[in-house]
């Protein structure tokens, strides 16, 4: 069985109130449908055995053609994405593959109010994630990420740790209202507790062409390029003083 799905173009908005409502919304559909459950059960007159049948394979197939999506992390740090032709295909065992043409992340520009920097780009990407149950101890999946060509630009003054700060933030705000609104517990589960050691997937990166781009003081690009025009202005006005100091002498 294969499922499939295209679309042309769709819109995320992101951010702990929207994921809120989207878990409260969950779990009052779960409160619900144990009691449908059980209301048909009775409805029936009789129950016939469970009947063992194996399951069929079930693929499922996404298209879309250009997606964005505007992530609003907490203390007000905002992220924009864009992807275009967006495809993935997934299957059972946790075997997934995502590929897209082109995909850019943008920030907020510290420096000019309004605008935005692209941060991260990258083109003709492919992420697979496949069950690999041989992995030397460590996760059974195995994750691969190949791509054409990717840059990561950091832009003046622009601080990426409000990024990681904000988005562990996110995710704990995020695992908490799952806690609560999913499992139906109200305990609080964000208290540092002694953990296992993590075991890691397999993760094979080939990225034919990376840039790392860091900018300047926009201020300090401007005085270099004229200063270097300036200097070789300069040299050539030197060379032609002693030019004509050299005539002059002659002619003397």
């Amino acid at each position: 069985i294969t499922l499939s799905t295209e679309a042309d173009k769709i819109t995320l908005h992101i951010d702990v109130f929207h994921s809120y409502l989207c878990l409260l919304a969950l779990s009052t559909l779960l409160s619900v449908l144990p009691q449908s459950l059980a209301r048909s059960s009775v409805a029936s007159p009789s129950v016939s055995p469970p009947v063992r049948r194996r399951s069929p394979k079930l693929n499922l197939r996404l298209e879309i053609i250009e997606l964005q999506f505007f992530l609003t992390l907490p203390q007000n740090v905002k992220l924009f994405g864009q992807i275009r032709r967006l495809r993935s295909l997934g299957s059972k065992p946790m075997n997934v593959t995502l590929d897209w043409d082109t995909l850019l992340v943008a920030g907020t520009s510290p420096t000019v109010l309004g605008k935005w920097d692209d941060l991260v780009r990258s083109r003709s990407t492919t992420l697979r994630i496949e069950h690999s149950p041989n992995n030397e101890g460590s996760q059974p999946f195995t994750v691969a990420l190949e791509s054409e060509s990717a840059r990561l630009r950091i832009p003046f003054r622009y601080a990426f740790s409000t990024i990681i700060d904000n988005a562990i933030e996110f995710s704990k705000s995020t695992k908490q209202l799952v806690h609560q609104f999913v499992k139906g517990k109200d305990d609080f589960i964000l208290n540092p507790l002694p953990e296992k050691a993590k075991r890691l997937p397999r993760i094979d990166l080939n990225i034919k062409l990376f840039a790392v781009e860091i900018q300047d003081d926009p201020f300090e690009t401007r005085l270099n390029i004229i200063w270097r025009v300036g200097y070789e202005e300069q040299i050539a006005r030197l060379e032609r003083s002693n030019a004509f100091d050299v005539k002059v002498e002659g002619l003397n």
